[in-house]
């Protein structure tokens, strides 16, 4: 009915950066059977392989318990400089910004669980963004491939070095499946009573 003289119009170039979101996340190297626990413990069907990379971009699973619910993410296995974009690995841990708990997933065969565990953390701090300091549930995988004596061994040391407990567990003999669950249900349950109380007293 009415219009106005036209004006000159402004063009310009929006890059859109899509971060999934999920409540926790599992990250690792590539092939720690993290496609296989969140297979193992949620609704999701990722494709699961032999081989490094089977992942390729990120898979979302639910696990429910009566009348709560997690959304877990599955990321792509990190390699050494992913923070600065080498894998797409800045995509990868972009995905995982908005995540409350990280589910640090080492693989029980790996030649060296300590370096394992601190090329994740390497990772995690040069990205910034907070996540090296997000809670994190250490999990050992494929308990079904060594030895209990040698897994013991195993635990001791990455619990000595990184001063937290560990889980144990096997994708294939659903072993420590439940106790991974109810752990990350309680930290859910201990994040969100934290977020109350801060809401509830922020000035």
């Amino acid at each position: 009915r009415r219009a106005n003289p036209g004006l000159e119009g402004e063009e310009i170039w929006v890059w859109l950066r899509l971060k999934i979101l999920a409540d926790a996340g599992l990250l690792g190297l590539p092939n720690a059977g993290k496609s296989s626990l969140l297979s193992a413990i949620t609704n999701a069907k990722p494709k699961i392989g032999n081989y490094p990379y089977t992942t390729l971009t990120p898979q979302l699973g639910i696990i429910r318990s009566y009348d709560q619910e997690i959304i877990l993410a599955d990321i792509p296995g990190l390699i050494n400089d992913a923070h600065k974009g080498v894998g797409i690995g800045t995509r990868f841990l972009g995905h995982i910004e908005r995540c409350k708990i990280l589910l640090h997933i080492i693989d029980a065969a790996s030649e060296n669980h300590i370096e394992s565990y601190q090329s994740i953390i390497r990772e995690l701090t040069a990205y910034g963004k907070g996540l090296k300091d997000k809670k994190q549930i250490l999990i050992i995988s494929k308990a079904d491939l060594i030895e209990k004596k040698q897994l013991n061994k195993i635990v001791k040391k990455i619990e000595k070095y990184t001063k937290s407990s560990v889980i144990v567990s096997s994708s294939l003999n659903k072993e420590g499946l439940d106790k991974i669950i109810n752990t990350l249900f309680s930290h859910m349950t201990e994040n969100n009573n934290t977020e109350i109380k801060e809401e509830k007293w922020s000035p």
